[in-house]
């Protein structure tokens, strides 16, 4: 059981961390989009804050998925060998 808990905690820091990268690199290369963003309507600057808050969560999940898998199955068990 503390395997699991330690492997998600893994996985939820490699998540924020990815999330967080993603954010930057995103906001530093897609900054002409966002430059008139005021001068929409409400509803229009929640749908595209929603679209592209899924698309980080999209990218972010698989990887932070796979970094606590791997700590689950190869990392934990070579260690409980040594």
């Amino acid at each position: 059981m503390e395997k699991i808990k330690l492997s998600i905690n893994y996985s939820l820091i490699s998540y924020i961390i990815i999330f967080a990268v993603t954010l930057m690199i995103k906001g530093l290369t897609g900054a002409e989009q966002y430059q008139n963003i005021l001068s929409k309507d409400i509803i229009e600057i929640l749908k595209l804050l929603a679209s592209a808050f899924v698309q980080n969560i999209a990218i972010a999940l698989p990887p932070a998925i796979i970094i606590g898998l791997v700590f689950y199955f190869y990392i934990f068990p070579k260690q409980s060998r040594e």
